[in-house]
């Protein structure tokens, strides 16, 4: 609601949700609640922003503020690829513009990795570092390239027939660019072609031929190697696409994408 900022974050709450019962959910629910409208009110009040407040026209019947509580971050299986920062680091895997070639790509992300607090700053005035600084902050943008995300990251190894195209197998500083809500939808059309294809093709979800679910998603207008200069209307859409997933092109300079 107010960003990163000094006094706008609330800390100590994340392990407690995860955990939590519905009941206790609720509990945090209106912890967070209390928290914002308090932020908010010293923000008009001492700092004198009389302009920053509720939408008048949203949420007209909850208060003006969200029905629910927004989580970034939740439970994740574990799968049978597991996602990690080398996977979306453009330099340490990849070519220094774009993370490492994964022909089994389902769906791309874009977004940097960024974690918040876990502990906040004891002052506006925050250090860097040492006594007083905010502690669990991340801000990997610079080295997060386009990266692509490969289908096993959604198909868990101890449980056959569901796929998780939110709480996928990655680690921590993955999930914190993969949370994006368009990576997730794209995880979710994928996740609905491959289940489709498992019940024709009389398949486990595991057994699937990715190439298919590919063909599928490609022909559906999805993005598995991205480029800035090729929408899905392009005559050659699905031919670089293709071409793409299986490294023909070096793709090493700005000027491919």
């Amino acid at each position: 609601m107010l960003g990163i900022n000094w006094g706008g974050d609330l800390t100590g709450y994340g392990t407690r949700w995860v955990l939590a019962d519905w009941e206790e959910r609720a509990e945090i629910e209106q912890i967070f609640r209390n928290y914002d409208l308090g932020w908010l009110y010293y923000i008009q009040t001492e700092g004198g922003e009389t302009n920053i407040s509720r939408r008048e026209d949203e949420f007209t019947d909850n208060d003006n503020l969200p029905y629910r509580l927004y989580v970034r971050q939740g439970r994740r299986i574990e799968g049978h690829y597991t996602l990690t920062e080398s996977d979306l680091h453009k330099d340490l895997r990849g070519n220094g513009l774009r993370g490492p070639l994964n022909p089994d790509s389902v769906a791309i992300g874009i977004y940097g990795m960024d974690a918040h607090n876990v502990q906040g700053p004891t002052s506006r005035k925050e250090p860097r570092s040492g006594d007083g600084a905010a502690e669990g902050t991340l801000h990997l943008f610079d080295v997060t390239g386009p990266y692509q995300i490969p289908y096993m990251v959604m198909v868990p190894k101890q449980h056959r027939g569901i796929l998780f195209p939110v709480g996928i197998s990655s680690t921590r500083v993955a999930m914190c660019s993969v949370r994006m809500e368009p990576v997730w939808s794209a995880l979710g059309q994928a996740a609905g072609v491959a289940a489709a294809l498992a019940v024709e093709r009389g398949e486990p979800l595991a057994g699937v031929p990715v190439r298919h679910i590919q063909d599928a998603l490609v022909k559906q207008g999805s993005v598995l190697f991205f480029y800035t200069d090729l929408p899905k209307t392009t005559p050659a859409f699905e031919a670089v696409q293709k071409l793409s997933l299986l490294g023909v092109f070096e793709n090493s300079d700005s000027g491919c994408f």
